[in-house]
């Protein structure tokens, strides 16, 4: 998942890089070329690949399909890419529209991974608040809380609380995730 998200990174850089190249007269495959000279890993071994085959005469159709499996939004780009092959149009232009999705598609899922940390943060202190209450109320209540721990039914509720705090904590870690998901 890292991987993919660090690709849909670099794909707004190579995107830029490509426009700039188209913008400057470059063939696509030229312009490709000079994208390619920019990026990192782990896109470039796609990009590499993709050139490569651009070089021994296959369609750029088939050789950006690699590409579109790199990345989330990589397919986005390589739809455009045919469809502007078959019709024709404004290229940079073109790119740099996606650019600018791409760009927002992944600032928005930095904006819900932070919201999803501050959740598990909050899950986190809400299972320890508890714990780390009863903990304070036996050190300085004395004997205050030895009732409490003493007898049968204390023992249960203190069981039965510790198990809903545990399941508590684990619902919230799922709702984190699957928020940090979306």
């Amino acid at each position: 998942a890292r991987m993919r998200e660090k690709a849909d990174e670099q794909l707004r850089e190579v995107l830029t890089a490509l426009a700039a190249a188209t913008r400057a007269g470059l063939s696509l495959r030229r312009g490709l070329r000079e994208a390619v000279r920019d990026a990192e890993p782990p896109l470039l071994g796609t990009l590499q690949g993709a050139l490569r085959r651009i070089e021994v005469g296959e369609p750029i159709e088939s050789s950006l399909e690699e590409l579109a499996s790199a990345s989330n939004d990589a397919r986005l780009v390589t739809t455009l890419i045919a469809v502007h092959s078959r019709t024709g149009g404004d290229l940079p232009a073109l790119l740099d529209e996606v650019t600018d999705i791409v760009g927002r598609r992944v600032e928005t899922r930095r904006q819900a991974r932070a919201l999803s940390a501050q959740a598990r943060a909050s899950g986190a202190v809400l299972a320890v608040l508890p714990v780390a209450f009863v903990g304070l109320l036996s050190g300085t209540s004395g004997s205050g809380l030895g009732a409490f721990y003493r007898t049968a039914t204390g023992s249960m509720l203190l069981l039965g609380g510790m198990i809903l705090q545990g399941v508590g904590f684990l619902w919230l870690r799922r709702i984190a995730r699957t928020g940090g998901a979306a």
